[in-house]
C-alpha cells in the first residue's frame, strides 16, 4: 500500500474456499485457491489465497 492510503473493504472471490471479514481476517473453508480484493482509497489490490488443508490449520491466537 501507498503512504496515506486507507482500506475501505475486503472481498473474497470464492466464499466456498475462503471468507474474509471486515478487518481482513481470512477464514479457510476448503482446499483450493481464490483471490481476495483489498479495496483502498486509491484502487483495489488483489491477492491470491491458497488453502491446502483447512482442517489442519493453526488456531487463531489473537489476543482479546
Amino acid at each position: 500500500m501507498k503512504s496515506g492510503e486507507t482500506i475501505s473493504g475486503y472481498k473474497s472471490h470464492s466464499l466456498t474456499i475462503a471468507e474474509v471479514d471486515a478487518q481482513g481476517r481470512i477464514t479457510a473453508k476448503e482446499a483450493g485457491f481464490t483471490y481476495v480484493d483489498v479495496i483502498t482509497s486509491s484502487g483495489t489490490y488483489v491477492i491470491r489465497v491458497n488453502v491446502t488443508d483447512p482442517k489442519n490449520l493453526y488456531p487463531d491466537y489473537t489476543a482479546s
